[in-house]
């Protein structure tokens, strides 16, 4: 690395400044959906989605310490007679960070980061949530460069078959019969702030 060998407090103060400059990227991100009911009533789809994220730090000799939050805004209210939305847990390198958190259609945590010198640092968060079918989107859009994005989708459906259908991502419409999972999305050196998938999901 550039600094190596080098001290003084030159030093000391330009390396804050590089790391919130060179913050980690993402190595690879799985996001992992299992369709597990559907309200026929309110026309809902209950989903349990897992969502591992792999970072490291660009500086291979330095320890980077950043801030950095869990975002999920504008979903499905749950109908009053349904359980809530809720985030089941956050873990940072498999420790808890937070748990049970109960909302509405919004969510925002932060948390603190710690990316080790030449090593993974491991974000993982499972969610359960409604989706409306067959109107509400589900997206992507990363926050850091992305080396690999792939989403995941799990019919756990006891017999009905669903359908996976968008704009952005998918070559096709996709339909999964109950029991079964597809890859629908696998994407590759994704840039920042650029979508990289927006589907539905309906009930064939």
């Amino acid at each position: 690395m550039f600094l190596k060998g080098q001290t003084g407090s030159h030093i000391e103060y330009v390396i804050p400044q590089l790391q919130k400059l060179l913050a980690p990227y993402c190595t690879e991100a799985v996001r992992e959906m299992d369709i597990i009911g559907y309200d026929e009533k309110h026309n809902l789809f209950r989903v349990n989605q897992l969502t591992i994220s792999k970072l490291k730090g660009y500086l291979n000799d330095q320890k980077v310490s950043f801030s950095s939050d869990l975002a999920y805004r504008n979903g499905t209210v749950a109908p009053e007679t349904l359980e809530q939305n809720c985030l089941t847990y956050l873990k940072v390198d498999k420790k808890i960070r937070l748990e049970n958190r109960k909302f509405e259609k919004d969510i925002v945590e932060e948390f603190e980061i710690e990316v080790l010198p030449n090593q993974i640092c491991e974000i993982e968060h499972r969610m359960v949530y409604w989706v409306k079918a067959g109107e509400e989107p589900n997206t992507l859009t990363p926050t850091r460069f992305t080396s690999n994005v792939r989403a995941i989708i799990n019919n756990r459906l006891t017999s009905d078959e669903i359908i996976v259908s968008g704009v952005l991502g998918l070559e096709s419409e996709s339909r999964i019969k109950a029991g079964e999972g597809i890859k629908i999305v696998e994407k590759f050196d994704c840039e920042p702030e650029i979508k990289v998938y927006d589907f539905v999901i309906t009930k064939a």
